[in-house]
């Protein structure tokens, strides 16, 4: 059995670093992430997540893991990058504020609230990333995590504005999509008389949804 490392050590002289903000004194659950120690509070994690719910429910988590620098939790698969990100939102510099602002950053958030299903803070990833991601990247993302209401509306400004496809939005989408794009947008500039202020009513959203039914399900 592997003795307990004294109060007195230093951080630098621990075999994994503990990160610099998210290694809490009073924290009560130390996880390992990609090389780098954080000691959080269990509390959040359960309260909010079936999967931490039942990762701290198995037997073998009553041994001591997580209760030192020497016996974490490793969550493999995970970056630190993600996981720091990801922190940042349950325990922001000020409640309701956040210091993350691009996409790649509210992705990150995202990809591990989805996997750990965090669903009020996907929520509010997804609200975060409809104002800062691209109409394709919201495409992506909505198809990759299940977000309908982000798919739908990138779908139907893709649709609306009045430049077509670019050769690179098109690579990144992929050939079925933009088919699918394609025709909506034909048939709903078909209805109008003026092509360069299109605005889609009711009417075409369902278009639009009926179009998209086959591809997406």
């Amino acid at each position: 059995m592997q003795a307990k490392v004294p109060e007195t050590v230093k951080a630098e002289d621990l075999v994994h670093k503990r990160h610099s903000r998210f290694y809490f004194a009073d924290g009560n659950t130390i996880f390992l992430v990609d090389g780098v120690l954080y000691n959080i509070h269990r509390y959040f994690l359960q309260r909010d997540s079936p999967v931490f719910r039942d990762l701290f429910s198995l037997p073998e988590r009553g041994c001591g893991e997580g209760s030192t620098d020497q016996s974490p939790v490793c969550l493999e698969g995970t970056r630190s990058i993600d996981m720091e990100r990801f922190l940042s939102i349950l325990y922001p510099p000020r409640i309701g504020h956040y210091d993350l602002q691009t996409t790649e950053e509210w992705t990150s958030v995202l990809e591990l609230a989805y996997k750990w299903q965090f669903d009020s803070v996907c929520e509010l990833a997804a609200d975060k990333l409809s104002h800062v991601a691209s109409l394709v990247d919201q495409v992506i993302l909505g198809r990759r995590y299940g977000l309908e209401k982000m798919l739908l509306d990138a779908r139907v400004r893709l649709c609306e504005r009045e430049a077509p496809i670019s050769l690179d939005e098109g690579r990144r989408l992929g050939l079925d999509e933009c088919i699918v794009i394609g025709e909506v947008r034909q048939k709903a500039r078909a209805n109008l008389f003026a092509t360069a202020a299109m605005k889609f009513d009711e009417w075409d959203i369902r278009m639009l949804q009926k179009a998209f039914q086959a591809l997406d399900s």
